[in-house]
C-alpha cells in the first residue's frame, strides 16, 4: 500500500476493480461455446474390450492385451464384467493413461485434509507446489503460511500459485510476506481473459505425495461439517456458509503423484515465469499401493473438454448406479440426457445436491432441473445441515471421481480443472460408505413436494436460467 493511504483508503479501489474484473469476464464468456461430447448417445450392448489398454507403472508404460487382467484383479466376478466395459469406453476416447500403483487415501471435510497437509508439509525436504484457486489469509491459511515460510528458511522451495479472481479478497500483503520470505509467488491472472479461471487444487510436496479435490485453502473447513462440531446451530445457513463445509479431497502417493505434478508445472510457466528454482520437481516414484489411477485436466485453452467426456461417457455407459455429489449442478443438455436416459434403463441413478448455496443464481439454475429429473426417476437429496461444496461421483461402484470440476457450465467452458479417476471395487466401496453416510443428512425431494413449490420458487428459477452459461 502506498504511504499514506488508509485501507479504508483501498477497499473502494479493491471493490471498483473487482467489479470491473466481473464485468470483463461476463463479456469475455460471450466467445466460449458449448461444449459438444463425441461419445456415443445410447449404451453398447456389447461393449468390446480394449485390444490394448494402456497402463502406466513406475517402470514406464505397459500395454495388457485386453481389459480381463486388469478388471479381474480389481473387482469380484460381477463387477469386472461392469469394469470391462468402462475399460473399453476409456480406450475408445483415448486421453492419459491408467497409472498403477499408487495409495489414495479419502480425506472427508476440512480439519482431516489441514491434518493429512500439514504432515505432508512438516516432512518436506526438497519441494512444496501448492495451486489453489483461492488462498485465504486466515484459518487454515494463516497456520499454513507459516509453516511454508519456515520451510523455505530451511532450504525447502515454496512455490504457490494462485487465481486472481478467486482470491480477490485476499490482501496483497499476504502474498508479498510470503515473497519476502523467499516463497515463489504467481497469480493466475485474470486479464486478458477474465472469464478463465485457475480452478484446480493441486498440491504437491517433494513429487511424492499429491492432494487434490474440492477444497480450497480458506477458513469456511476450519471446521467439520458435522453438526456436532460445529459451533452453530445447523438451521443457522448464514453461519454454515462461514465454516463447517461439507467436502472431499483425496492424498495419492505413488506413480500418480507426477501427473499432478506436471500439470502445476505446465500452469506456472503458462504464467509466462520460468523461472522456477530447479528442484527435484520429478523424482522416480516408487508402488506405493494397489490402487489404479487416470488423472484428467482440462482447460478452456484446450480443443475439447476431457474431464466433460468422461463424465458423460461413465454416466452414458453406467449398468448399475449413478451416486453423484455435487455443489453447482448446472448440468449441460447432454449430461441432463444422460441422467435421465439411465434412470429409464434401470439404473439407480441418485444425485446429492445442496440444499442452500452461496450463490442465488446456481442454486436456482439447478434447481430449474428438477422438474424432469424427478418425472425420468432420478432421485435428488438435499443437504440439509451443512452447505455442500464436494465434487465426487462413484459409477457402478467400480468408477470414481474426486476432483474440482462442478457440472456446471463453468467449469465445462471457462475453467482450468483436473480430475482423480480412480478404478476398482475397493476405493469404489470407500466411495459408496461414504454417499451412504451423506444421505442421513439430507432430505429427499420428491415429484410431489416439488411440484406444490410456490410462485416466488418457480420466478426465482425461471430468472436463473437466463445466466445458464455463465454459471
Amino acid at each position: 500500500m502506498p504511504p499514506g493511504r488508509s485501507c479504508s483508503d483501498a477497499r473502494p479501489l479493491r471493490r471498483l476493480r473487482n467489479a470491473l474484473l466481473v464485468a470483463a469476464a461476463i463479456l469475455a464468456g460471450a466467445c466460449s461455446s458449448v461444449p459438444v461430447s463425441t461419445a456415443n448417445a445410447a449404451p453398447a450392448e456389447n461393449a468390446a474390450s480394449p485390444q490394448g489398454v494402456r497402463v502406466q507403472k513406475a517402470s514406464g508404460d505397459i500395454s495388457l492385451q485386453g481389459a480381463s487382467g486388469l478388471a479381474n484383479k480389481l473387482a469380484s466376478e460381477e463387477s469386472a464384467r461392469i469394469l470391462k466395459r468402462h475399460l473399453g469406453e476409456m480406450e475408445k476416447m483415448g486421453g492419459p493413461p491408467l497409472i498403477a500403483g499408487n495409495q489414495v487415501r479419502l480425506l472427508k471435510d476440512g480439519p482431516a485434509f489441514h491434518k493429512a497437509l500439514m504432515v505432508a508439509a512438516r516432512e518436506a525436504r526438497d519441494h512444496i507446489n501448492i495451486e489453489s484457486y483461492i488462498f485465504e489469509d486466515k484459518g487454515p491459511g494463516q497456520e499454513l503460511a507459516a509453516l511454508l515460510k519456515e520451510k523455505q528458511r530451511a532450504g525447502v522451495q515454496v512455490n504457490v500459485l494462485y487465481d486472481e479472481i478467486g482470491s480477490l479478497s485476499t490482501p496483497d500483503t499476504f502474498f508479498e510476506d510470503l515473497r519476502k520470505a523467499g516463497i515463489a509467488v504467481r497469480k493466475f491472472a485474470a486479464l486478458p481473459n477474465p472469464n478463465e479461471r485457475d480452478h484446480r487444487k493441486i498440491i504437491v510436496v517433494d513429487g511424492k505425495v499429491a492432494f487434490t479435490g474440492g477444497m480450497n485453502i480458506s477458513s469456511v473447513y476450519s471446521s467439520g461439517s458435522s453438526p456436532k462440531r460445529r459451533s452453530a446451530p445447523a438451521t443457522d445457513q448464514d453461519a454454515a456458509l462461514k465454516d463447517g463445509w461439507r467436502d472431499t479431497q483425496v492424498e495419492i502417493r505413488g506413480p500418480a503423484v507426477g501427473a499432478f505434478q506436471k500439470l502445476f508445472l505446465e500452469t506456472w510457466q503458462l504464467q509466462g515465469d520460468r523461472s522456477l528454482v530447479a528442484r527435484d520437481y520429478l523424482p522416480a516414484t516408487p508402488v506405493q499401493g494397489d490402487k489404479v489411477l487416470r488423472v484428467i485436466a482440462s482447460s478452456p485453452r484446450d480443443a475439447g473438454n476431457p474431464i466433460y467426456v468422461e463424465l458423460l461417457t461413465a454416466i452414458r455407459r453406467a449398468q448399475r448406479s449413478v451416486h453423484i455429489t455435487n455443489a453447482y449442478f448446472v448440468p449441460s443438455e447432454e449430461v441432463l440426457q444422460a441422467l435421465k436416459a439411465a434412470a429409464a434403463r434401470g439404473v439407480e441413478v441418485g444425485l446429492q445436491l445442496p440444499g442452500f448455496g452461496d450463490s442465488s443464481l446456481v442454486f436456482h439454475a439447478g434447481r430449474s432441473t428438477y422438474t424432469e429429473l424427478l418425472e425420468s426417476g432420478v432421485k435428488l437429496y438435499e443437504f440439509k445441515d451443512a452447505f455442500l461444496h464436494a465434487k465426487t461421483a462413484v459409477i457402478d461402484g467400480v468408477w470414481s471421481f474426486v476432483g474440482s470440476a462442478n457440472m456446471d457450465m463453468r467449469s465445462f467452458l471457462h475453467n482450468d480443472e483436473v480430475l482423480a479417476v480412480v478404478i476398482g471395487e475397493e476405493f469404489g466401496q470407500q466411495m459408496e460408505a461414504m454417499f451412504a453416510q451423506d444421505m442421513a443428512r439430507t432430505r429427499e425431494v420428491t415429484l410431489a413436494q416439488w411440484r406444490e413449490r410456490g410462485l416466488v420458487e418457480r420466478s426465482k428459477e425461471a430468472f436463473s436460467q437466463l445466466w445458464w452459461y455463465w454459471l
